[in-house]
């Protein structure tokens, strides 16, 4: 009998994710995973049990690097490219875990999803070669809400008298969360609500960003 079912594919036990995503990761070898590729679903929706999945998957995944290992050269370490061409290194075993996701890790995710198109614009707007706002470092740049993200969100929350969606659809292409049709007066409010922060943004790079999170 099915125990966990990760993108259609059943399970009897986590032992038999990790069997699996082993014997699947060996078999693909170095390689991109787009969002088009065939194992992208079945990662994508893996990765959402990683217990920094939040952390770990940012604005969206837009494609999942399978790089040789730094300790032996193996092609079995993964590193996510998100939407906004971040990259963060991921561990699957983690993920094979299978920590459920809570409601307030999928509300973040929707509410993220939401503002995606902001988030997107602002980083267009650093040009083609942005640098760390903190350390001044050209490089991989991620973008970060000086205000934290969490206390815009509860401020949002207690300015309106909308309920918190408690359910929520999924993204058919990035797998990212996002409100449902009977909740678009919360998504078109917090839209609204958080184009006041747009100047509350800036480029971190990933050390800097990290550095700010574990703070």
């Amino acid at each position: 009998m099915a125990k966990y079912i990760i993108s259609g594919i059943s399970f009897s036990s986590k032992k038999a994710i990790e069997d699996y995503t082993r014997a699947k990761i060996r078999l693909l070898g170095e390689c991109i995973i787009s969002q088009d590729h065939d194992d992208f679903s079945f990662f994508s929706h893996l990765f959402k049990h990683h217990p920094e999945q939040e952390e770990k998957i940012g604005c969206g995944i837009a494609e999942i690097h399978i790089r040789p290992n730094p300790n032996d050269g193996t092609p079995n370490h993964i590193v996510i490219k998100r939407l906004d061409d971040s990259e963060i290194p991921i561990s699957w075993v983690s993920a094979c875990k299978m920590r459920p996701m809570t409601n307030n890790e999928s509300l973040n995710h929707a509410l993220r999803y939401t503002i995606k198109p902001q988030i997107l614009e602002y980083r267009r707007s650093l040009g083609t070669y942005p640098s760390c706002a903190d350390c001044k470092q050209i490089g991989v740049i991620q973008i970060d809400h000086i205000y934290p993200f969490h206390r815009i969100r509860d401020e949002f929350f207690e300015s309106t008298s909308l309920p918190k969606p408690t359910s929520f659809d999924t993204d058919p292409i990035t797998r990212h969360e996002k409100f449902k049709e009977e909740d678009k007066q919360v998504k078109e409010a917090w839209e609204i609500f958080h184009k006041s922060f747009l100047t509350n943004l800036q480029p971190l790079c990933v050390p800097c960003n990290l550095k700010k999170s574990g703070s």
